[in-house]
């Protein structure tokens, strides 16, 4: 499980962790973890699973300021109640993800956000880096930067790299060693892959590029 850890405002001087959960239709935040003081618009709450299958309820909303050394961002989480135990104090889920236009880099360990900021990754202590390994959730989609020795704006064929597993056909703009696409896992089970470096197709050479025809009426 891969965390990065931010400041939320000015009154708080330490950072939070937050687990990056692409699975997690929302975002949530442990009410332990707030500031002492802070407080949240209640409301009746709604259930959600957890990790483990547990069910847990919400039980209000907090609009948090998010800060990097160069950026601020603010967003709506759910708040939980209780001291349930985990490594983390909030979970960022597709919401904050999606509106933030996200793409997660895991050969670089990096999320760009909004194509202007990037935050890295928490280190794992104790772990051997492996190049460009990624976990997929059953059944699930991902926006991400795969390797690629290309540059430019240029053309990604549909490819299966791995049984069920499936780099979607995109129009890409590579750059730095990297160029961003969809990867989809159709199984019915979490997998481990190590991402391929992909090579790129000229738009005007690829059989899979479209051609437009003007004709007059």
């Amino acid at each position: 499980m891969d965390t990065i850890s931010l400041y939320i405002d000015s009154r708080d001087y330490r950072k939070f962790k937050f687990l990056i959960d692409t699975g997690a239709e929302i975002s949530i935040i442990r009410s332990s973890s707030l500031t002492p003081g802070v407080e949240y618009q209640w409301h009746k709450g709604m259930n959600i699973k957890g990790i483990s299958n547990t069910v847990i309820k919400t039980v209000g909303k907090i609009d948090l300021k998010l800060l990097t050394d160069t950026h601020k961002t603010t967003h709506t989480f759910h708040v939980l109640e209780g001291n349930f135990e985990t490594h983390y104090d909030a979970i960022s889920g597709k919401d904050f993800l999606e509106e933030r236009e996200s793409v997660i880099n895991y050969c670089s360990r990096q999320i760009a956000m909004n194509n202007k900021v990037a935050v890295s990754f928490d280190p794992k202590l104790g772990t051997i880096k492996e190049p460009c390994r990624l976990t997929l959730k059953a059944r699930s989609e991902h926006i991400i930067n795969v390797p690629t020795h290309s540059e430019g704006l240029e053309l990604l064929s549909r490819d299966e790299i791995s049984p069920g597993v499936y780099l979607t056909s995109s129009l890409t703009r590579a750059a730095n060693g990297v160029g961003a696409t969809s990867i989809l896992n159709t199984n019915e089970t979490d997998l481990t892959i190590q991402l391929p470096r992909i090579t790129l197709e000229s738009l005007y050479t690829s059989k899979g590029a479209l051609t437009l025809t003007a004709t007059g009426f």
